[in-house]
């Protein structure tokens, strides 16, 4: 049996190296949707039916626990109600999304962080421009018609529940909507037709959604304009993060004058800010 000749081992091979990691895309390129257009009114409508359905469900379990009347819910229900309204649309939002895109992060739905320096005059744009179409528009109407949200809302003199409506309306529903309506309604139907059209429709839907409930109607132009307004912030930034603070210092400055508050509003807008 004879031996071949011996082999040697050549040097150890380095290892290869790292991948370079994917630059995030640039804030003036929104992220492209890859859910379709057609999703965008389904999604609204699958949340609402969620709504109608498990706010229902809720508000009427409260109530019956609670011995009150229906057309006379406590806060407590009312404030569950809402909270499960903005879950739906997040959850829509998601769920939709995932059917199309296995890949989906927060960045999908514009959660992208931006420089303070460039988000802020954007942000100061948008309210401007939102204060001024109301200010006209009642003017307009010669209406003197206040939104109370108070009486709306049902709510006493409990500091605590004031409290707790607050951070709903003032935290948890901007992000909610936000993260919806432009980080995936307007973002489905920007496939559609582009930016323009897709504002519009959405600013629509916006103010619409609104006017399901107890908002007077002489307030869902402004709301449908501000969504509006919001849409062409989020393509014009590039994060859903400019319109977040456009739609918490609204609320803020809205639920703040309706219960006629003077310090408390920096601190709620404080607290609101520190949340999201």
């Amino acid at each position: 049996m004879t031996e071949g000749p011996p082999t040697f081992a050549g040097p150890p091979q380095a290892a290869p190296p790292p991948p370079a990691p994917v630059p995030p895309p640039e804030l003036d390129a929104p992220f492209e949707a890859h859910w379709p257009p057609w999703t965008a009114p389904v999604a609204l409508v699958a949340a609402l039916i969620a709504t109608l359905v498990g706010g229902g469900l809720i508000v009427a379990v409260v109530v019956g626990a609670a011995g009150d009347s229906l057309s006379n819910p406590p806060l407590g229900a009312t404030l569950l109600a809402t909270v499960f309204q903005d879950v739906a649309l997040v959850a829509a939002a998601i769920l939709f999304a995932r059917h199309h895109d296995r890949d989906i992060s927060p960045a999908s739905f514009g959660l992208r962080p931006i420089p303070v320096r460039r988000a802020a005059p954007l942000i100061v744009a948008v309210f401007a421009a939102s204060f001024t179409f109301n200010l006209f528009w009642t003017l307009a109407l010669g209406s003197k018609q206040q939104e109370n949200l108070h009486k709306q809302l049902g709510l006493g003199s409990d500091t605590l529940g004031i409290v707790a409506t607050a951070l709903v309306v003032t935290a948890v529903a901007p992000v909610a909507e936000e993260l919806f309506f432009r980080g995936y309604f307007f973002a489905a139907l920007r496939r559609w037709r582009g930016p323009g059209l897709a504002a519009v429709l959405t600013g629509i839907a916006f103010g619409a959604v609104h006017g399901l409930g107890a908002t007077p109607v002489v307030f869902l132009v402004p709301l449908a304009f501000l969504g509006f307004l919001l849409c062409l912030l989020y393509q014009r930034s590039g994060s859903l993060l400019p319109g977040i603070a456009v739609h918490v210092i609204n609320n803020t400055l809205a639920f703040g004058i309706d219960e006629h508050w003077g310090w408390q509003i920096p601190v709620l807008l404080a607290g609101s800010a520190a949340i999201v």
